[in-house]
């Protein structure tokens, strides 16, 4: 380096340093005006988009964990569907003709299973052997409960159970 350059660098910084403050300001000012961020607030905001990165890393990870439970609770799911539809034993549909329920434990679901032993059932012969006819109480051989029951005619009855005809005495 020349002497020459040496002089003018070190006259320079003294002038450098009263130009350099207006300079700063006036770049500021546009800076400003046109709102452009100063590197304060650009280091504040790349702050803050590292933190939500975290937060949303953390998120990514607490999703893809609760999509492997879920994966394996739908798997199990299916898993004891098929067992149960193994094990599925097939029913015979209640003896109650328009109904579409299965029996449960004989011959009727639980709701004509009910009426049944309430000796409230038309059409079948009650558990103790009773049937009903409008007003008039039948009674058959209680061997024949929960058959099928149709009674006609009108002075001269005549009862079949599981169509065949059948003796019966009036209980009222």
């Amino acid at each position: 380096m020349a002497l020459s350059d040496l002089v003018a660098r070190l006259l320079s910084r003294p002038a450098r340093r009263v130009v350099d403050a207006p300079v700063r300001s006036l770049v500021d000012q546009a800076l400003e005006t046109r709102e452009v961020p100063s590197a304060a607030e650009i280091s504040r905001l790349r702050a803050q988009l590292d933190d939500r990165t975290r937060d949303l890393d953390a998120l990514s990870a607490r999703v893809d964990g609760l999509a492997e439970l879920v994966s394996t609770l739908e798997q199990e799911n299916r898993d004891l569907r098929a067992e149960v539809a193994r094990a599925h034993v097939p029913t015979e549909p209640c003896a109650v003709e328009a109904c579409t329920s299965a029996a449960s434990d004989g011959a009727f679901c639980s709701v004509h299973e009910a009426a049944w032993r309430g000796g409230e059932l038309d059409g079948h012969v009650g558990p103790d052997g009773h049937v009903r006819h409008g007003d008039a109480l039948l009674r058959v051989q209680t061997a024949l409960a929960g058959q099928p029951v149709v009674v006609t005619g009108k002075k001269r009855l005549t009862v079949k159970v599981a169509g065949k005809r059948v003796s019966f005495r009036a209980v009222t």
